[in-house]
């Protein structure tokens, strides 16, 4: 993690930032590949001759001046396929639909015209997320039968990683394996106590993301993409710890459902510059959901209509 100082404030630029991450993993030298197929194997213990990053670009603006970054992918010497991203959030029931759709969707991305269905190559999908999920580190999910063997060649494997279960693992252990590394790095930064656990390898894959932190934030055009997405982040946590304290903690007191409704008008007006009279017919469950999906950035039809669709009643 690197502190700068920005306007006057201090802000906080760690690897999990999504200019430092991409452009950590993504970028066409040895040193980023070497991070990379070194993240990989901790994740899939597949081993990696070469790997490939077939998207580098970033695109465009995002709703609200936020960057829109493409997850990073990558494809293998075998042509396998490897969807990775950052989710800083929690993986709701949105979010998991929308990680299975990525997956089953690259599949028929990838399939030629005409080519045969036995060319199609293996997706695995890879999220890493500072919410905790499943109670654990990292799962896994494949498609199996009922004995639990695996579905015969099955094409999509999605892994989980819950980066805040590190902080109860590194209490605990006197080395670390390859994915508690680097869930440690991605939590909270390449420090003297990692250091202390890192075995040689390991080491040298820490020095190489050390170095590539501070060359990147040595460019100025990078730096303040940085900056601006640690900004950004910030702020969403800010609106949502704001608004969770004004209408949940005020409406313990005051009377939750009218202090939440409240709160979800004002972040629909914030968000989205909409009068969302159609939420005062909505019930308790519905502005809980409300709430949680504006920080989603879908776009405003979709997001009344995913909340609309919950039919229970107060």
């Amino acid at each position: 993690m690197t502190k700068v100082i920005h306007h006057g404030n201090e802000v906080d630029i760690t690897y999990r930032n999504d200019v430092v991450f991409k452009k950590t993993l993504g970028e066409d030298d040895e040193d980023s590949k070497k991070v990379l197929k070194f993240l990989l194997y901790a994740i899939t213990k597949k081993t990696f001759h070469n790997i490939t990053v077939v998207n580098s670009e970033m695109l465009g603006k995002f709703v609200f001046n936020k960057k829109n970054y493409l997850d990073l992918r990558a494809t293998d010497d075998e042509g396998n396929f490897y969807q990775i991203e950052m989710q800083q959030k929690n993986l709701d029931e949105f979010q998991m639909k929308r990680i299975q759709q990525y997956g089953y969707r690259a599949i028929t991305n990838y399939l030629e015209s005409g080519e045969k269905y036995d060319k199609i190559k293996n997706v695995y999908q890879i999220i890493l997320t500072t919410g905790r999920f499943n109670g654990k580190l990292l799962s896994e999910y494949k498609q199996r039968e009922d004995n639990g063997h695996n579905m015969p060649h099955n094409l999509v494997t999605f892994y989980v990683i819950s980066l805040p279960y590190i902080e109860d693992i590194i209490t605990e252990r006197q080395e670390l394996s390859d994915l508690e590394l680097m869930s440690y790095v991605y939590q909270k930064e390449v420090d003297s106590d990692i250091m202390k656990l890192a075995n040689q390898r390991q080491k040298e894959v820490l020095k190489i993301m050390n170095k590539k932190l501070n060359d990147l934030l040595s460019k100025y055009d990078v730096l303040d993409e940085a900056i601006q997405d640690a900004l950004y982040e910030q702020e969403q946590q800010g609106q949502k710890e704001y608004a969770r304290n004004e209408g949940i903690q005020q409406g313990l007191q005051q009377g939750m459902y009218q202090n939440l409704k409240e709160n979800v008008h004002k972040l629909i007006k914030r968000f989205y510059h909409e009068d969302a009279n159609w939420l005062d017919s909505c019930n308790m469950e519905q502005l809980e959901k409300a709430f949680d999906l504006v920080f989603n950035q879908l776009p405003y039809q979709q997001f009344k209509e995913e909340i609309l669709k919950i039919t229970f009643r107060l």
